[in-house]
């Protein structure tokens, strides 16, 4: 596994679904931020935010500050794909989400 870019793909892809998926179900779960003072937008933009704090610095920070810390054998193409898979699974655990949460709550 991880020979090439399209592993990195989908594992940023499913790393990044289930990972955004149990977050949004624990914000939903834990009423964070308040019914009472957030609406929907804010409810499932801060579960989003929070993930994206959590999935993305390392492969940005490989990509750019620490281009000298990388093993050799980890191009920068292979960094961009985990990067567009990590974005597919933040928007499909979006929605797995926001799926599993209506139906247990």
């Amino acid at each position: 596994m991880f020979n090439n870019s399209t592993d990195r793909l989908v594992s940023g892809a499913i790393t990044g679904a289930l990972l955004t998926a149990a977050i949004v179900i624990l914000a939903i779960w834990l009423d964070f931020p308040s019914r009472r003072y957030a609406d929907s937008f804010v409810r499932l933009a801060v579960p989003v935010m929070i993930s994206a704090a959590v999935l993305f610095p390392r492969p940005l920070l490989l990509r750019t500050i620490w281009n000298g810390r990388r093993q050799p054998w980890v191009l920068d193409e292979d960094l961009d794909q985990l990067m567009r898979g990590r974005t597919v699974g933040l928007i499909g655990g979006v929605l797995i989400g926001i799926t599993m949460a209506g139906q247990m709550f």
